[in-house]
């Protein structure tokens, strides 16, 4: 906080400035957050994923999707030719001679347990922790 006299003309200015820097601290802290959940995401579902050969884990990754002031987001998918098969390995599939393969809800259970440390994160970040 600046050690400056606020005039009455002045306070617009004032209010405006602390509020860029707290939208400035935010968005740091609120990047450097979106980095870590995804990271954690990524390793997660490369660590629960089904393995037959073991290149769809392989194939686990992250990419920015969006990147402005004040919009961060990352985007995990699966890279080539083995993107198709998420929803099957995740949601389960009907077998060529009748039946059906349960879903390992892989993907599910990491989104659900990243979420919930991320939203926790950035009520804290909010609060000025």
């Amino acid at each position: 906080m600046r050690d400056e006299t606020v005039t009455i003309s002045t306070l617009d200015k004032a209010i405006a400035g602390a509020l860029d820097e707290y939208n400035a601290d935010v968005q740091s802290k609120i990047r450097t957050l979106v980095e870590n959940a995804m990271r954690k995401l990524v390793r997660i579902t490369k660590a629960t994923a089904p393995r037959r050969t073991g290149k769809y884990a392989k194939s686990i990754s992250s990419k920015v999707s969006a990147d402005t002031p004040s919009n961060y987001a990352k985007m995990w998918y699966v890279r080539g030719d083995r993107a198709m098969l998420t929803h099957l390995l995740n949601d389960g599939h009907a077998k060529v001679n009748g039946g059906r393969v349960p879903g390992t809800h892989f993907l599910d259970y990491a989104k659900k347990q990243v979420i919930e440390e991320y939203l926790e994160a950035v009520k804290e970040a909010l609060s000025g922790g």
